[in-house]
């Protein structure tokens, strides 16, 4: 920022709170500016802040329907309903089966295929990430997922449980990390 040629420095508390109200796309974008502002938008703290704020902003509601993950809008007007968007998921092959796990702080947690490759989007973002094999088998069982924030080590995390009911009954579970 200048004002009539020389910088105009501005604290970074306040570039913080701008840098807050901007949608998610934009900070993304404005990463480029500079070193000093890729790392200031990078940091975990923003990010908190980021999903915190938009969290308090919007109420959205996720379907999941074979194939694809619907997203609806639950408070727009009646009245001027639209028709829920399509979340995309990039790393999913055309018409196969895709499973909301569940969301979290605007994470969106996913299953493709036979509920063994598990990945967390950041729709606002745009980016996802794979997390590692649970190594359960899931052949001839049930099985059951959970995805959250664990606040004591700051990550988020999905819980991945597998049970055969008839005797012998065994149930194996997995915790896999976002870190």
């Amino acid at each position: 920022l200048c004002h009539r040629g020389f910088p105009l420095h501005l604290p970074e508390n306040v570039v913080v709170e701008i840098l807050l109200r901007l949608p998610v796309k934009s900070l993304v974008r404005f990463k480029c500016v500079s070193k000093c502002w890729h790392s200031l938008i990078s940091d975990h703290q923003i990010a908190k802040s980021q999903f915190r704020r938009a969290s308090e902003c919007s109420q959205r509601l996720l379907i999941s329907a074979g194939s694809e993950i619907r997203c609806l809008d639950c408070e727009a007007p009646f009245e001027h309903s639209t028709t829920p968007s399509i979340l995309a998921v990039p790393f999913q092959k055309r018409g196969r089966y895709v499973s909301l796990i569940g969301s979290c702080s605007g994470l969106v947690c996913v299953s493709l295929y036979s509920h063994r490759d598990f990945y967390i989007r950041n729709p606002s973002a745009g980016n996802y990430r794979k997390l590692p094999d649970a190594g359960i088998s899931l052949r001839g069982r049930k099985y059951r997922h959970g995805f959250g924030y664990d606040p004591s080590t700051d990550d988020y995390k999905l819980l991945v449980a597998n049970f055969r009911m008839p005797p012998p009954r065994e149930i194996e579970a997995k915790v896999l990390s976002f870190k």
